[in-house]
């Protein structure tokens, strides 16, 4: 097994790609990696909010099965079984986010469902 498949090739030049770095579940069901490893999207998540809070970057640094790879990853996105279903269920392609707000005064104001995230002022959270 890859250590991250490759799902997408984004250009003919190989200057960007899109990959599976880690799944948790297939149709429900947990699956290990090939360390015997599962990580629970909610493990996955922390680790990503992690990350994300702590202003640093994922590595994609590798030397596996005699292939070497040197990389960042500038986009990640961890999917969770409702976030799948959104997906699926409203077929909406674009720029999906995830964030956490930093005082109560915005965390009520993700509640009320009036905090809008897109550039015209136009997305909701969902």
């Amino acid at each position: 097994d890859m250590p991250v498949q490759i799902v997408r090739a984004a250009s003919k030049t190989g200057d960007e790609f899109w990959g599976v770095a880690n799944v948790s579940a297939i149709d429900g069901e947990d699956v290990e990696d090939s360390h015997g490893t599962n990580f629970s999207v909610e493990e996955l998540g922390r680790a990503m909010d992690k990350l994300a809070m702590d202003g640093r970057y994922l590595s994609l640094d590798h030397d596996h099965n005699g292939a070497k790879f040197a990389g960042r990853a500038t986009q990640a996105m961890v999917v969770t079984p409702e976030l799948l279903e959104y997906i699926i269920r409203t077929k909406k392609t674009g720029l999906y986010i995830k964030g956490r707000p930093l005082d109560e005064a915005s965390r009520k104001a993700v509640l009320s469902g009036k905090v809008a995230l897109s550039i015209a002022g136009r997305g909701r959270v969902v």
